[in-house]
């Protein structure tokens, strides 16, 4: 993950929030600011919602 501009924060990078028998879950990501831009992009182009 780290070419993505993902670091981790007080040891975690990635937050997953789901419920069983839902159809859609948060993912929570820390970036670098300068890499959000990109990564923002490109999870868009793949159907993800962007919440900031």
């Amino acid at each position: 993950m780290a070419p993505s501009g993902v670091r981790a924060a007080s040891g975690r990078v990635v937050r997953i929030e789901h419920a069983t028998g839902q159809q859609a879950g948060l993912v929570q990501l820390m970036v670098e600011p300068k890499a959000a831009v990109v990564l923002t992009g490109a999870l868009r182009e793949r159907g993800w919602a962007i919440r900031q």
